[in-house]
């Protein structure tokens, strides 16, 4: 298995629309209902074509990974795969390496989840500790995440 990320482009826009769809719908559904018009348009806010990567496994999108690299904090905004290709490792080695990447730069991870997304498991397993919440989210960071040797694509 390859796995490769680059750089997105505005045509990546309806794969990632897609990929949220497929994956988040179901939370979506029950914290304030789907509407597909009003997901695709904050889909639109938040796609960032050129800085946001489009994750590649065998030369097909598999998912998207976006870091904001602020100063002194480095956000994970998302993360995302195809359901074919979660538990397969790839988002924790691409989590391990953003995190070994920061530790070298000595500035925190930070991240948002749903209170209902099993991810947050697989976030604290990655060394993120649960800093402040609102009604429906976690705020997550790791100052010194669980570093596995340095992972390359």
């Amino acid at each position: 298995m390859k796995v490769r990320l680059r750089p997105s482009t505005e045509a990546d826009f309806m794969f990632v629309f897609a990929l949220n769809k497929t994956n988040m719908r179901r939370y979506v559904e029950r914290l304030r209902g789907w509407d597909d018009a009003a997901e695709r348009a904050d889909m639109k806010r938040k796609f960032q074509p050129g800085s946001d990567q489009i994750i590649e496994v065998d030369g097909r999108p598999a998912g998207v990974f976006a870091v904001d690299r602020r100063v002194n904090e480095w956000y994970l905004r998302h993360i995302e795969l195809l359901p074919t290709f979660q538990n397969r490792g790839i988002g924790t080695a691409l989590i391990r390496q953003l995190l070994e990447e920061a530790h070298q730069q000595e500035v925190a991870v930070t991240l948002q989840v749903l209170k209902m997304n099993p991810a947050r498991r697989l976030y604290e397993r990655l060394g993120f500790r649960v800093v402040g919440e609102t009604e429906i989210k976690y705020r997550m960071e790791a100052k010194e995440g669980k570093h596995a040797n340095r992972l390359v694509f």
